[in-house]
């Protein structure tokens, strides 16, 4: 009963989630088969009370990799490997 009336406020909790893009690129071979796997990872993606517009960076992501891609290669000197990174 003591504890309910001598009730301290505790420090508030400081979480700095923000939805940021983390990829990680990774290089598989198997046999004769080799893959260049690209994981995208969103943390803080829907954390927050209002989501109406946390899908945005995720899709600014998206269209700068293709636009990255675009540019290379409609380049009029390009390299013949471009590398993909959409």
């Amino acid at each position: 009963m003591a504890e309910l009336h001598n009730l301290k406020k505790d420090k508030p909790i400081e979480s700095k989630s923000t939805v940021k893009i983390e990829s990680k690129t990774f290089k598989l071979a198997e046999n004769d088969v080799r893959l260049k796997l690209t994981v995208v990872d969103t943390p803080g993606f829907g954390d927050f009370v209002d989501n109406s517009k946390c899908w945005e960076p995720i899709v600014k992501y998206i269209d700068d990799r293709f636009a990255d891609y675009l540019a290379e290669e409609t380049k009029i000197d390009r390299s013949p490997q471009i590398e993909d990174k959409r």
